[in-house]
C-alpha cells in the first residue's frame, strides 16, 4: 500500500508539478502575449508618429526646397537679366564701333551711291544713341544723315521723312520738344507731299 500511496502521490505530484507547470506557462504566456500587444500598439503608435512626422518633415522639406527653387530662378532671372543687360551693351558698342568704322570710309568716297551710303550710316549711328540714351549725339547723327540726304535725294523722298521723324524723336527724348515737334512736321510734310 506504502508503495502504491507513494506511487499515486508521485503521480499527482507530477500532474501538480505538469499542472503548475501548464499554469505558469499559461501566465507567461497570457503576459507574453499581454507584452506583444503592447509592444505591437506602441509600434502602431510610434510608427503613426513617424508618418506623421515624416509628413510634416517631408511637408516642410517641399516647401523649403519650393522656396529654394523660387529664389533660385529669381537669381537665375536676375543674372539673365544682367546678362541681357551687358549683351545689349557689348552688341551696342560692337555695333557702333563697326558703324564708326564704316564712317571713316565712306566718308573719304565722293560717289552718290557712296555718299547715301554714308548718309544710312549716320542714320544708324543715331540709332544707337538713341538706345544708349545719347540723344544729343544722336540727334547730332541724324542731322549730317539729313545733310547728306537734302544734297543728293528729291524733296518728297521717304528717307527724307524717315531722317526728319528719327530727328523729331531724339530731340522729343532729350526733351527738347518745341524741336521735336519743328521735326515731325517736316516729317509730314515730306509724306503729305509724297502723296499728292
Amino acid at each position: 500500500k506504502d508503495s502504491e500511496k507513494d506511487s499515486e502521490e508521485e503521480v499527482s505530484q507530477d500532474e501538480e508539478m505538469e499542472t503548475g507547470e501548464e499554469d505558469q506557462s499559461e501566465d507567461v504566456e497570457g503576459k507574453d502575449s499581454e507584452k506583444d500587444s503592447e509592444k505591437d500598439s506602441e509600434e502602431e503608435v510610434s510608427q503613426d508618429e513617424e508618418m506623421e512626422t515624416g509628413e510634416e518633415d517631408q511637408s516642410e522639406d517641399v516647401e523649403g526646397k519650393d522656396s529654394e527653387k523660387d529664389s533660385e530662378k529669381d537669381s537665375e532671372k536676375e543674372s539673365e537679366k544682367e546678362s541681357e543687360a551687358s549683351e545689349d551693351v557689348g552688341n551696342l558698342q560692337l555695333a557702333w564701333e563697326v558703324l564708326e568704322l564704316a564712317r571713316n570710309i565712306y566718308s573719304k568716297k565722293e560717289a552718290k551711291e557712296d555718299r547715301l551710303k554714308l548718309a544710312q550710316i549716320y542714320l544708324n549711328l543715331g540709332e544707337v544713341g538713341l538706345e544708349t540714351e545719347k540723344y544729343e549725339q544722336a540727334a547730332e547723327d541724324f542731322m549730317s544723315c539729313l545733310k547728306i540726304q537734302q544734297e543728293l535725294l528729291a524733296a518728297e523722298d521717304r528717307l527724307l521723312a524717315e531722317s526728319h521723324y528719327q530727328l523729331g524723336l531724339a530731340y522729343s527724348l532729350g526733351k527738347d520738344y518745341d524741336k521735336s515737334i519743328e521735326y515731325y512736321r517736316n516729317s509730314h510734310n515730306v509724306i503729305k507731299s509724297r502723296i499728292g
